[in-house]
């Protein structure tokens, strides 16, 4: 599992060992490739960042689909965004 503070960017790769150019990367996110706002791919596809996390858009599960001449491959990443836990709330939650 991967976890994020919200409003923290967040880098995943696919781990690629020699690409080539017929290759075909595919970004996921539940099952779904409508990627959530805020969410870019490198060029070359294999790098997918989050910028700005935040728990109703971000959390969930996102999958790197690899196929080329040599066949097929996935990589998936179970992302949890941590929320920010406002400090007046935290004085009043433990008492300070």
């Amino acid at each position: 599992m991967l976890e994020v503070m919200q409003g923290e960017v967040l880098p995943m790769n696919c781990d690629l060992q020699n690409p080539g150019e017929s290759t075909t990367i595919t970004w996921l996110f539940n099952n779904s490739t409508n990627l959530p706002i805020n969410v870019s791919i490198q060029s070359d596809g294999a790098w997918l960042h989050i910028v700005d996390a935040q728990i109703a858009n971000h959390q969930g599960i996102y999958t790197c689909l690899v196929e080329n001449s040599v066949g097929k491959a996935r990589r998936e990443f179970n992302v949890n965004i941590l929320g920010k836990f406002p400090l007046e709330n935290m004085k009043k939650y433990n008492g300070i």
